[in-house]
């Protein structure tokens, strides 16, 4: 997840597409993740069959690529 594509990886590998963010903490569920920058942006990728992405939208399957998630401050 996260590469774009659905392949299963034996090893760690890059996700190019957060090659210019300087990710300080990566935080793995069953099947999603999120990675949170050092300036505190968040981006999530894998399963979203559940809303558990945080992308205001249920997906009913995958996002392969990581999608920014929008803060919640000042929402009640």
């Amino acid at each position: 997840m996260g590469i774009g594509s659905k392949v299963h990886q034996q090893i760690p590998v890059e996700v190019t597409a957060l090659s210019n963010v300087k990710i300080a903490h990566v935080v793995c569920g069953n099947n999603f993740t999120f990675a949170i920058s050092e300036t505190n942006s968040i981006y999530s990728f894998g399963s979203d069959y559940y809303g558990q992405l945080g992308l205001g939208e249920f997906k009913k399957g995958d996002t392969q690529t990581p999608q920014p998630v929008v803060p919640l401050d000042g929402i009640k």
